[in-house]
């Protein structure tokens, strides 16, 4: 039975969707369903692996035991997202002010209670699509095809966080993260707050246009999904699809295998995340004072990139906001220069001066959907955490400015 649901045609409608994208004010299906059945071979075995997130899920479906699988989460993500990419060269799902709904077949033949995907804002994150990402030279829309169609998404975190390991995925090939669990409620809003920075001015397209190598992590996209089969919650996650933050060099040094040494640091102005957490760590494994082993001149450039960016966040009143920063390092020399296509301060290389081996560093602002509302200024005037979150842009800028020793 579970044989023939995944034929040929179950595929397809997997992918696709007898109903696949459906403007909530026309009801019409869009193009974009045709684009993307027209590509599939659905001859090719290859294929059939690529999907066979939609096998593992039906084998779910059938006693629905436990929570819904990463399988089912990864297949209707995927299609979800994949219509809408098709879409990008200019159609009604482009539209401003829309908000367009996808209930794809294999939702009807999973049978459960809740199965219903939420495209949110695509008009605005098109327009992000269509900028250059940095580290790429394909097309972004291209990339993220290639991405979703390579295979099922994996997870980064394993069942203990959450919904099966779907809380925090990346495609088959790593080249983009997808995160859910993104905050839709009184207390913190991100999914509002996304749409802000969205339609803000200045924008966040206008400020990656006027500042290219900004350090803000891209967001390519945001889906609200309910899938599930629950009877008391509509089982709804929202999960928003990211640029890798270490701009795909992670890949590359995994690919050195034990040549080449490799950590990330999440660092914000707090006590066992910040400054002094870095340095420690870096004493041992750059055989110095744990700075960052660059020039004044590269570090002076990162100072100012971040504090724009900082600036930005600010004016929308985001803030908790991350630096994440990438560290490669080998006592062997295999650590290897910065990419051509990924320029300063996104990121940056210097020589340990003890050994002459060369570092890498990769650096992102993540984590800058949180805004000072009401709940957080409260928690902020606690006597406990009172200031905590103040001029936080300042306060990245500073910790910046610390771990990487510019001239000023």
């Amino acid at each position: 039975m579970l044989l023939a649901l995944i034929g040929v045609g179950f595929i397809v409608n997997a992918i696709a969707g007898d109903n696949a994208i459906a403007n909530t004010h026309s009801g019409q299906v869009d193009d974009g369903a045709c684009l993307l059945q027209a590509r599939v071979n659905i001859t090719h075995r290859p294929f059939v692996q690529k999907w066979r997130d939609a096998t593992e899920c039906m084998a779910w479906a059938e006693k629905k035991d436990g929570d819904t699988p990463l399988a089912c989460y990864s297949n209707l993500l995927r299609a979800t997202f994949l219509v809408v990419l098709y879409s990008d060269s200019g159609d009604e799902m482009k539209e401003a002010g829309k908000k367009y709904v996808t209930k794809p077949k294999l939702c009807g033949d999973l049978d459960i209670r809740n199965c219903e995907l939420h495209v949110i804002a695509n008009d605005k994150f098109a327009t992000l699509r269509g900028l250059p990402m940095p580290g790429s030279d394909l097309e972004v829309t291209r990339d993220l095809i290639a991405s979703f169609e390579e295979g099922p998404l994996v997870s980064l975190t394993g069942k203990s966080g959450g919904k099966s390991g779907a809380e925090f995925m990346k495609t088959a090939n790593g080249r983009f993260v997808i995160k859910g669990g993104l905050l839709e409620g009184k207390r913190m809003d991100e999914v509002s707050n996304i749409e802000t920075l969205l339609d803000g001015n200045p924008s966040l397209a206008a400020h990656f246009t006027d500042h290219p190598t900004s350090t803000l992590n891209r967001i390519y996209g945001v889906i609200h999904a309910e899938i599930g089969n629950s009877i008391t919650s509509s089982d709804s996650v929202v999960f928003a699809i990211l640029e890798d933050a270490t701009h795909r060099q992670n890949l590359v040094m995994e690919s050195k295998g034990d040549d080449v040494g490799y950590i990330t640091y999440d660092l914000k102005s707090r006590p066992g995340v910040d400054q002094s957490m870095f340095i420690h760590s870096q004493e041992s494994r750059t055989h110095g004072n744990g700075h960052m082993v660059v020039t004044p001149a590269q570090c002076d450039r990162l100072i100012e990139t971040v504090r724009a960016d900082g600036a930005f966040l600010h004016a929308h009143d985001m803030i908790d906001f991350s630096l994440f920063v990438g560290v490669a390092t080998s006592d062997l020399d295999e650590v290897p220069d910065c990419p051509a296509n990924l320029k300063a301060p996104l990121c940056l290389t210097g020589r340990v001066p003890q050994t002459g081996s060369l570092v890498q560093y990769t650096v992102s602002i993540i984590d800058y959907l949180n805004n000072l509302n009401w709940f957080k200024t409260i928690e902020n005037a606690r006597p406990d955490k009172f200031g905590k979150f103040d001029d936080w842009d300042e306060k990245i800028a500073d910790l910046t400015s610390k771990i990487c020793i510019g001239t000023r």
